[in-house]
Formats: C-alpha cells, structure tokens, sequence
C-alpha cells in the first residue's frame, strides 16, 4: 500500500471562512481511500501563503514522507513549488516497456490521446516544477526519462520561464538519497520566500 500524507493549508481570513482545513482533510482523506493509500499523517497550516517556505507543516509533511510516498493536496494550488523523485517519464515507457512495474491506478483512460504524462505535470506552469531521477532506476526506461525531460523544458519555454523548470539525473537505482533531498530543499529554497 502505497504511504499518503495529506496537507492542508488556508493563506487568508476569506479562506479560513470559506472553504475550511477540516473540509480539505475530508475530500483528500476520501481521495486516499479511493486510491488505496494508507494514510500516515495529516498536516495544517492556517493562514499562511504557499509561497513561503518557512511553513511548518509543509516541512513536517514533506519530513514525514516516506520513499514512493504521496502528498496529497486539497487543490494544486496549495503547493505554490513542485518537485518529482523518481516518478517522471512517459505513457509510451509505462505502457510498452514497465507497466509490469507499476499499479494501474494512475493510468486515466483517453488521457495519453491528449497529454503526455510529463505534459500532466507541465499544466502546473508556471509555477516552479523540478524532476529529480536516478540513471538506473529499474522502473523506468532512461531513454524515456530523458524524453519526457525534453518535453517538460519545451513546455517551460514556450511559456516564457524556462528557469522554473529544472531536472537532474542522479546515479544509480531508485531513491531519494541525502544528496536529492538537499537538492529538492534548496529548489523550495529558491522558489518560496521566507516566512
């Protein structure tokens, strides 16, 4: 069973009245169960921006995320920066070459017909986005990495800001080591401003 954890955030007195933490918790709580997650931890912060870095529950969240974990957010827009480990390539490697590898879970009928998998992640833009994968990373197919690495910098271009797009290919298999980690703390360094 895949581990999730859920954040919760409001950044404002409108939000805290209008759409509550407790009701976030709620629908992404349903989401987990529907998915199949095993729901490890529940994280809020109230009235603060997410764009800032300093946000503690953010940090706990992100502490208490275990490798291949899910962080599960309300609306995307919880998240002001996004980063990928270990889980960026294409539908073409998913389903020709590794879908002996992965749950069908992610897979969205129709979907591949229109956007590719990294194009999904792309329609964050342009909102920071950084990918982190491992060159021998038995899941995927590096070729297919590295494709799906192009087509997220194309997308970041075309729409004018190709520095908040970044990716890093790390050697060797599966992981989200020490040295990803400092990686991905420094992009939210980058990114979110200071509390």
């Amino acid at each position: 069973m895949t581990p999730a954890v859920i954040l919760a955030r409001v950044s404002s007195e409108e939000q805290v009245l209008g759409y509550s933490l407790d009701g976030q918790v709620a629908e992404c709580t349903e989401r987990a169960h529907k998915q199949g997650y095993g729901l490890i931890g529940v994280y809020k912060d109230e009235g603060i921006s997410g764009t800032i870095i300093g946000r503690p529950a953010l940090r706990s969240a992100l502490q208490a995320l275990p490798d291949g974990g899910v962080l599960l957010v309300w609306r995307q827009d919880r998240v002001g920066c996004a980063i990928v480990v270990g889980m960026m390539t294409t539908w073409r490697d998913l389903l020709l070459y590794k879908c002996w590898t992965h749950t069908w879970m992610f897979w969205a009928s129709l979907l591949p017909k229109h956007l590719d998998y990294p194009e999904v992640f792309g329609l964050r833009v342009p909102r920071p986005a950084m990918v982190l994968n491992n060159t021998e990373d038995p899941l995927f197919t590096l070729s297919e990495m590295e494709r799906a690495d192009g087509i997220l910098r194309e997308v970041y271009q075309k729409a004018g800001v190709p520095e908040k797009y970044a990716c890093n290919f790390h050697p060797g298999t599966h992981k989200f080591d020490q040295t990803m980690q400092e990686e991905a703390f420094a992009w939210f360094d980058r990114w979110l401003k200071p509390g």
